[in-house]
């Protein structure tokens, strides 16, 4: 299939949070433009990521994902795919992947499928990654290793190419110490805070384990989790039975990431599996310094002892540990922050993923998949 026009692509997401994944769907949206691409969005009605699109004037298709096979989700898609005539759909969770993959089979001219896995859990079917998408993508050498020597995927179909950030969106602007005042950070005490959904796998129980350790030293601490999700209840209750009540602030979904990220001291990330963390990318791009769980493709962003602090996953001592070092050493807090910042400018940085990931729709449309793996890894 050779392609020399204006390359057309349809973005499927069954998911209806909001995380670092529907952030990157959403920077593939409005990063790639006319005349060299146009760009489509099938989603949930209502979803997060479709009312985001909206915004920008994404052409979003409302559809609901039900199943793995989704016989009218599947005949949707299909004649969108048929009537617009897209070259590419780029899927993203497990429920449109097997519904787009499934419908583009039945499209007469035959649309490329690409795949980005998001998450760094374990696969429980290939099929979808080995039978029903042309490309995959992962954030992380960690699941391209994964995904090739322990699940069997053809490793020529896999192409690593990480989430990026634009490093001048992180930069706060207006009167911080009115928005500290907003959020109830009026007390000198040290300011940590982590941004993710709300889910088991994400480690916020840790962390509020290690802030009841924290606060017997930092009577003033302030913790600020950012994000919704399935897991609040249980963190709001898990924070009352530590008695953190004064000191763990559930902020739920925000738009000033840039803004509450500048009021951190130290960003705190305990995930438990991760493919690679974009709310790690976004603290680095704004200066902070990080303590993370040393998991998945986490250690191929933040260089420990350098750009932050890893330590083993699911212990609070350790983490607590970690954080109190930065917190009685500013200038390490602030080198660390230097470099971070300097290290997404250089290896994580918007244009280079958009740049990626332009040129593997482009080898797509022109009959060079076999290659892509070698020509957008991530040197």
């Amino acid at each position: 299939m050779i392609h020399d026009g204006t390359i057309k692509i349809l973005h499927t997401e069954s998911s209806a949070g909001w995380g670092g994944q529907e952030k990157r769907i959403l920077r593939e949206l409005t990063g790639l433009s006319a005349p060299d691409f146009t760009l489509s969005l099938a989603c949930p009605a209502r979803s997060p990521l479709a009312l985001e699109a909206a915004t920008r004037n994404i052409p979003v298709y409302p559809l609901a994902f039900r199943r793995s096979v989704d016989l009218r989700a599947i005949f949707t898609l299909r004649g969108i795919l048929s009537r617009e005539r897209f070259h590419i759909v780029h899927t993203h969770s497990s429920l449109d992947s097997w519904n787009a993959g499934l419908a583009a089979r039945f499209v007469r001219h035959r649309p490329r499928v690409v795949r980005t896995r998001h998450l760094g859990g374990r696969v429980k079917n290939k099929l979808v990654y080995s039978l029903l998408s042309d490309c995959i993508i992962t954030l992380s050498e960690y699941m391209r290793r994964y995904l090739a020597e322990r699940k069997g995927v053809d490793a020529r179909k896999i192409v690593v190419i990480p989430s990026g950030v634009d490093p001048a969106a992180f930069v706060p602007d207006g009167n911080l110490s009115e928005f500290r005042k907003s959020l109830g950070l009026s007390s000198p005490g040290p300011v940590i805070g982590t941004v993710s959904i709300l889910r088991g796998k994400k480690g916020h129980r840790i962390l509020l384990e290690a802030a009841a350790r924290l606060r017997q030293e930092y009577p003033g601490l302030k913790v600020l989790v950012v994000g919704d999700g399935p897991g609040r209840d249980n963190l709001l209750r898990e924070a009352k039975a530590l008695e953190l009540d004064r000191t763990v602030s559930f902020l739920g979904f925000r738009q000033d990431i840039s803004q509450i990220l500048a009021t951190f001291d130290v960003f705190v990330f305990p995930s438990l599996e991760e493919a690679l963390g974009t709310a790690v990318l976004e603290a680095m791009a704004a200066g902070k310094a990080v303590v993370a769980s040393r998991v998945g493709g986490i250690p191929e962003a933040v260089v420990d002892q350098e750009t932050g602090l890893l330590v083993p996953p699911a212990d609070s001592g350790a983490l607590a540990e970690a954080v109190r070092k930065l917190l009685q050493d500013p200038d390490l807090r602030q080198r660390m922050g230097e470099q971070g910042r300097l290290r997404v400018e250089e290896q994580f940085s918007l244009n280079r993923m958009l740049d990626r990931t332009a040129a593997l729709y482009r080898d797509l449309c022109n009959g060079r998949r076999r290659q892509a793996g070698d020509k957008h890894g991530t040197g």
